[in-house]
This record gives C-alpha cells, sequence and structure tokens, in this order.
C-alpha cells in the first residue's frame, strides 16, 4: 500500500524500549514441501544453491527483493544495497523486480503473486517492525515449495542482537547476507563465507572472529546468485499460473467466473496441482468474490487423498476459512472459527517449528465473531468480546490499520469513549502516526488507506474530513466489497453515535455518503426507490452531494442539493444563495446519454438551463435504472 509523498516520521517500533506497545515477531507457516521437484536443495560447501539443470533450457532467473525505502533511519544504506543488487542482477542477467512492502503486507494479489512465484527471493529484515511480516510470508513461500529465499540486514552499530537471534531460531536453514556500510572504500562489504561456516551463522558472531574476510556486498550476492539455476522450459504449473493470471483482464464478472472454472479442470494434472497454483486460484476466486468457488476447490481437493498436504497449507486453510465467513450459509461461520481457531492452536503449538503466530490468522478470527455479533443484532455481548480480545491480540502482535481500527471501532461498540478510554487513545496515536507516513489524503490511491482515514475520521466525528474522505473513495471506484467492509464499520459507529451527535452540516453531508454507500453495496437487492443518492460533477471538477428524485407517474426528475449553501457564492463580501434545487418535466429533457468514462455517470441535458447535469450515481445500475 504504497504511497507518494510520505511525511518521514519516527517510527516508534525501531527501538523496543520505547515502542508502546510490544511487537513480538510473526512467524512463518510450516516450511514443509510437498512436490517432489521442488524439495529443498541442500546448500553447497560454497555457501550457495545447486540444483540441476537441463542442458540448453536454462531462461532468465526471476528475483524479487523487499527492501524499504521510506522509513529514514539506515535508508541512505539501504539505497546503496538496492543499488548494488540492481548492479548484480544486471551482470547476471537476471530479472529483479522490487516489491513494496506495504502491498506485500496488505496482500494485494499481484504482489503476492510475484512474491510467492519468484525463484528467488531476497528479503531484507533490516527495517525491526517489518520482521513480522516479512517472516510469515517467507514461511508462506516456503510452504509452497519456494526454497530459494535469503535474508538481508544491515549491520548497524546499534544493532539489536536478540532480534537478531530470534530471526535465526525461526529461519535458521535460511542464507543471511549482512552489508556494513564501509565510508573508506566508498562501497558496501561483506563477510565471505568460509567453506565450514553457515550462511545463517549470527553476522555478529563472524564480525568478532579473527579469521572472518572481507569482500564487497556485490561480490558475495552475486558468488550466491551464480549458483541459483532453475528449468527453463515451459512446464504446466507455470503455463497455468500465467493463463490464470490473464483472468485480472476481464472485466464482466460471470465472464470470469466461467473463465477461472475451465481453468480449474486443468488441476487434474498432476504437475500443476500444487499449493502455489491452489492459492493463486483461490485469490482470482476471491477478486470476484466467488467464495463458493473457492470453498468447493478446497472441499472437493479434501475428498482425494494424495491432496491433502496441499489444502492442509496454513495459507489455503486461511483462504478457506475467508471464504467461509464471506459466503455465510448455513454453518459457515461455525465451520470458518473452527478452521481459523484450528489453525491459530496448531501454530501456537508447534511455535518451534512453524514460528510465531501470523496476525493476519488472528485478525481472521476477530472478524469471524465481529460478524457473529452484527448477526445476532448487535446483541450477542459474548462475540463481541472475543472479537474486541483477538483484534486486540493481533494488534500487540504487529500495529497496523486494519487491526487498530476494527478494536477501536468494537470498543466503541461495547460503550467505550475516547476521553474516557487510555487504550483507544494510544491506538488513536499509532493510527494516526501510520496514516501520517502514508502522505496527504489527496495523495492517497490505495482503497484501504482512505476507508481507514474515513473510519477514524467517523470514530472522531470529524466529518468535514469524513467527507473529504468518502469522496476520494467514490474516485477509486473500489469493489463492492470493499464498500461492504467499511460500511460494517460505519453502520456500528453510527449505531453507538447517533444520539450524541447533532445533525450539523458536516454531519448532514455525512448522513448521503452513508446513504450513498449503502445502496452501491446492497447490489443483490432490487432499485425500486424513487430517490437517489448522485453527485453532480460541477464546472469546476468539484462533486456537489445532491437527491435526484423521480416521479415515472408525472414524467417528472427534481434535482436537489444537500446543503442548501453548497452553491452560495461571496459578491463584495456578501453571500448571495444560488440554485440548489431544480424541478424537470419530461418536456424539459432533451436528451439522457451514459458517459464513456464512467459506467456509473450520465449527462443529463435539460432546455432553459445554463448549464446541463454531469451525474453520477452509487452503481452502475443506479445509472441504467
Amino acid at each position: 500500500m504504497s504511497q507518494n509523498n510520505k511525511k518521514q516520521v519516527h517510527h516508534p517500533d525501531i527501538s523496543n524500549d520505547v515502542c508502546p506497545l510490544p511487537l513480538p515477531p510473526r512467524g512463518a507457516p510450516p516450511p514443509t514441501v510437498y512436490h517432489t521437484t521442488r524439495m529443498a536443495p541442500t546448500p553447497s560447501t560454497s555457501g550457495s544453491f545447486d540444483k540441476t539443470v537441463i542442458p540448453g533450457n536454462a531462461r532468465k532467473l526471476h528475483v524479487v527483493i523487499v527492501i524499504d525505502q521510506k522509513v529514514q533511519k539506515n535508508l541512505r544504506v539501504r539505497e546503496m544495497a538496492l543499488k548494488d543488487v540492481q548492479k548484480v542482477a544486471d551482470t547476471l542477467n537476471v530479472n529483479l523486480a522490487k516489491i513494496d512492502f506495504d502491498k506485500l503486507d496488505f496482500g494485494e494479489t499481484e504482489t503476492l503473486d510475484l512474491f510467492y512465484n519468484a525463484d528467488v527471493a531476497l528479503v531484507d529484515v533490516t527495517v525491526t517492525h517489518q520482521q513480522p511480516s516479512l517472516c510469515y510470508h517467507i514461511g508462506v513461500r516456503e510452504s509452497m515449495g519456494q526454497s530459494y529465499n535469503m535474508i538481508l540486514t544491515y549491520l548497524a552499530p546499534d544493532l539489536e542482537y536478540h532480534i537478531m537471534d530470534a530471526l535465526k531460531k525461526t529461519h535458521a536453514h535460511l542464507p543471511m547476507i549482512i552489508y556494513i556500510n564501509s565510508p573508506e572504500c566508498g562501497m558496501l562489504q561483506s563477510y565471505e563465507k568460509n567453506g565450514n561456516e553457515d550462511d545463517a551463522k549470527p553476522p555478529f558472531a563472524r564480525a568478532n572472529s579473527t579469521t572472518a574476510k572481507m569482500t564487497t556486498f556485490q561480490n558475495r550476492l552475486k558468488s550466491v546468485l551464480k549458483s541459483v539455476q532453475v528449468e527453463a522450459s515451459a512446464h504446466s504449473r507455470e503455463k497455468f499460473m500465467s493463463d490464470l493470471r490473464k483472468a485480472r483482464e476481464i472485466t464482466d464478472g460471470d465472464q470470469k467466473n466461467d473463465f477461472l472454472d475451465k481453468m480449474r479442470t486443468r488441476l487434474d494434472n498432476p504437475d500443476v496441482l500444487h499449493p502455489d497454483t491452489v492459492s493463486l486460484m483461490m485469490l482470482s476466486y476471491r477478486d470476484n468474490q466467488n467464495y463458493g468457488g473457492m470453498i468447493r476447490l478446497v472441499d472437493d481437493l479434501k475428498r482425494i487423498t494424495d491432496c491433502v498436504k496441499v489444502v492442509d497449507t496454513p495459507v489455503i486453510r486461511y483462504q478457506y476459512a475467508f471464504a467461509l465467513n464471506r459466503r455465510n450459509k448455513g454453518g459457515d461461520r461455525d465451520l470458518a472459527l473452527n478452521t481459523v481457531l484450528s489453525l491459530i492452536g496448531g501454530t501456537t503449538e508447534n511455535e518451534e517449528k512453524n514460528g510465531l503466530l501470523s496476525p493476519d490468522v488472528v485478525c481472521l478470527a476477530g472478524r469471524i465473531y465481529k460478524d457473529k455479533f452484527i448477526a445476532s443484532n448487535y446483541e450477542d455481548r459474548d462475540s463481541l468480546n472475543s472479537a474486541i480480545e483477538w483484534y486486540r491480540k493481533a494488534f500487540e502482535m504487529s500495529p497496523l490499520e486494519y487491526s487498530g481500527i476494527n478494536l477501536t471501532t468494537l470498543l466503541r461498540a461495547s460503550g467505550e469513549h475516547f476521553e474516557n478510554n487510555l487504550e483507544m487513545q494510544q491506538i488513536a496515536v499509532v493510527l494516526n502516526s501510520l496514516l501520517g507516513r502514508k502522505g496527504a489524503l489527496q495523495n492517497l490511491t490505495e482503497y484501504w488507506d482512505v476507508a481507514t482515514y474515513f473510519e477514524v475520521s467517523v470514530l472522531a466525528e470529524n466529518y468535514q474530513k469524513a467527507c473529504e474522505a468518502a469522496l476520494m473513495m467514490v474516485k477509486l471506484k473500489p469493489p463492492v466489497w470493499y464498500l461492504k467492509s467499511t460500511m460494517e464499520n460505519i453502520k456500528l459507529i453510527n449505531r453507538c453515535a447517533a444520539t450524541i451527535s447533532p445533525i450539523e452540516k458536516e454531519k448532514q453531508q455525512f448522513l448521503f455518503w452513508s446513504e450513498f454507500f449503502m445502496e452501491a453495496t446492497e447490489t443483490d437487492t432490487d432499485i425500486n426507490c424513487p430517490r437517489y443518492p448522485v453527485l453532480i460533477l460541477e464546472l469546476t471538477k468539484e462533486f456537489t452531494p445532491s437527491y435526484l428524485t423521480l416521479n415515472t407517474e408525472e414524467g417528472t426528475v427534481i434535482l436537489s442539493h444537500v446543503l442548501e449553501t453548497s452553491q452560495q457564492k461571496k459578491i463584495h463580501q456578501s453571500e448571495v444563495k444560488g440554485i440548489h434545487r431544480w424541478h424537470f418535466t419530461r418536456t424539459n429533457i432533451k436528451a439522457v446519454t451514459e458517459s464513456k468514462r464512467d459506467d456509473r455517470q450520465l449527462f443529463l441535458y435539460v432546455h432553459e438551463n445554463s448549464d446541463d447535469f454531469n451525474l453520477l450515481f452509487p452503481t452502475k445500475a443506479h445509472c441504467q435504472k
């Protein structure tokens, strides 16, 4: 979820001594390999990987690197490291792709696809607060049989070695390449690997060794990557995944489902069936809100004895529980809860093997309990308390926007208030810091960043900022299920705040936005209401919240602004009210045409009016009505 123009704010997690909330590292799923052709190779004595290659059938190596370029601490050194990696990639003629940590942590489909299916993953763990998420995604790669993973880290003078010890315990089997800033030679340095040394040996142990030899970071990295070779043949699994990605180009939902169902039949091929192909298949179903397809895929694979290990991987169990909770047919939610609690329990019991628990899984447990509370008409207090506990646990593990905003919302739903609750105040500080680093609202391009800004503003009853964020949400044109998730929280907040918030101008506009988004999310119901919330695009390129009222019997259309003063103009320091309400009969309307740029917009051309109207509706269905 990267953004431009981020504000540089000191992150409280850089030092564990000043962090307001504990941040134990997040671990990975079991690094179990299930495909005979993807068994983890044994590191050679030279410190690099050896892999059999079909002669004359080589292709370019696909390498990804995750290295932070935003946190200010040691930023210059990490920039130097990235340049060195790029130089090595150019020298070896490999394909190098840089992955943004925020997008990887959020779980953006294309980013996950790129990271999980790269031949080699270089993961820089220099930024302490990113380590839990990075360790989790490394573990997912390992569970899919992607064994070529390397840890990079900067050996800073103030390095906290207990954190490095935790990484070594979790990923002792992975090569760890450190780099050191050497102002004397103007290049990053590293330690050569002796024949009897393990790459995962703690870097500080090598630094204290009398036999440690220095080399350039570029040479150290090049010696490792040179030996990593992969088969270049476009085998069935790679071809399947390449074809599956074409589904993203299909905009029609029904056509995309048909395409995915046809792709699914190719999983019958044993060379195609693998945790990474199943995971990408489920992500493709998820992006099209086809939760039934996700569930049927896993249920069918469970019936095949040889496929049990495939569907038993943590990432697929997580996606399965997510889909069950979203579909919510009879018994789905209970099965989803049992699945995620079993996943949590299994990880907790085998921390030495699996690493620490992922906050994503913990958040899903909180989400299921929250949905049970909402489904009970807000009466199931046990589910509410359980949801609070799970979101609190996730936020304590790794303070992120998703867990923080949900925890705050549920605390508010339980009757707590900002002014009297220290925990809510602390969460607000962390959330504001996280949002501030993403930049100004008008520069945000990721829906979830804007939605978090929207929800935080509503919680603080700052409706002016909430309305500004709502307009940004409309412009981003998010999928319906994104809006549904956001509006569930807004309904919870409104339920608590309705009795204490006055209907002011800003609140009146906010209620319009709530109605606009609710109309957008209720896609399963027939559109019969004669009154629609719409946005009028003015000549100034600004949107004005309005209502469109249709009277089919009389053949009339009424347009009215939410606020009567929305078109006020200042003339010689005095305000004169402009027109804010229009009444058109059938004879007044010249034509109605759809916009080619946005299927939610149409143009209303009328007689006896100086301006025509560009109207934006909640959905395409409203526009066509």
